[in-house]
């Protein structure tokens, strides 16, 4: 049987928790049209494919499963 640990404590979780905060806390404050000059259609290539892999990574040194409700442990 699988152990579970706490939503909190995973790794993937925190990341794309991370990732999405990022891309909202960017869209808010307006600072897309700023980067757009930078963010050239590689970058963002470059970004998806770099968010994939560690998001693959991450899922690679998993062991175990994670719970959000504590009475699912």
């Amino acid at each position: 049987m699988m152990n579970k640990k706490p939503w909190y404590k995973s790794k993937t979780v925190w990341f794309n928790g991370l990732t999405v905060g990022g891309a909202i806390a960017a869209g808010v404050v307006g600072l897309l049209p700023t980067l757009q000059p930078v963010l050239t259609p590689e970058v963002y290539a470059i970004t998806f494919a770099v968010v994939g892999l560690i998001n693959i990574i991450l899922r690679s040194v998993t062991n175990n499963a994670i719970w959000f409700n504590p009475k699912n442990k």
